[in-house]
């Protein structure tokens, strides 16, 4: 598989798409992509189905990573259940990536704005251990927040089974 394939595949091939419960806007279990981006050509390394802490056990120190998440915003209300995907860029530059090594991001920087096309945010990590410490559900919760409208969801579910969920009223309440 492509990195094309494998975004448009965790996209849905449409990178804004709403539904309502129901009427499920993107059928995939497919929630992350992670691509190595220190070689001359990107490539797709993993895919996965099993949320946030399933991909962060992929990263590498040894290795510049771009990873891409779906989250998706639940907003329940009344009668009505609405649900917004939301794609989330990694940038990961391991702590073990030597100096000479950390300038391919640049070279590739082009390239990633074009196969990530839609993603709401991106959250960019370098000279850390693997996995970043600070990537967690509550950063990126908050991350999609400050990167949203004024409509916010009722919480963010990371995983399609609905195990990794965070509630933005949680996020209020701890700094």
């Amino acid at each position: 598989m492509s990195i094309e394939e494998a975004w448009k595949t965790l996209t849905g091939g449409k990178a804004a798409r709403t539904s309502v419960e129901g009427k499920e806007g993107n059928a995939t279990s497919l929630n992350w992509i992670i691509v190595r981006a220190d070689t001359k050509q990107m490539e797709l390394l993993e895919t996965g189905t099993g949320g946030l802490e399933d991909m962060k056990a992929k990263f590498d120190a040894t290795m510049i990573q771009i990873a891409a998440i779906r989250v998706t915003g639940v907003d329940e209300r009344s009668n009505v259940i609405s649900r917004r995907p939301k794609f989330v860029v990694v940038v990961y530059v391991g702590n073990k990536v030597s100096a000479i090594r950390k300038n391919a991001i640049l070279q590739h920087k082009a390239q990633m704005d074009r196969l990530f096309n839609g993603a709401a945010c991106t959250m960019q990590f370098s000279d850390c251990d693997a996995p970043p410490a600070e990537l967690t559900h509550k950063s990126i919760a908050k991350t999609l927040l400050a990167a949203g409208g004024a409509h916010k969801p009722v919480f963010y579910e990371f995983n399609p089974n609905g195990e990794e969920n965070i509630k933005i009223a949680d996020l209020y309440d701890s700094k």
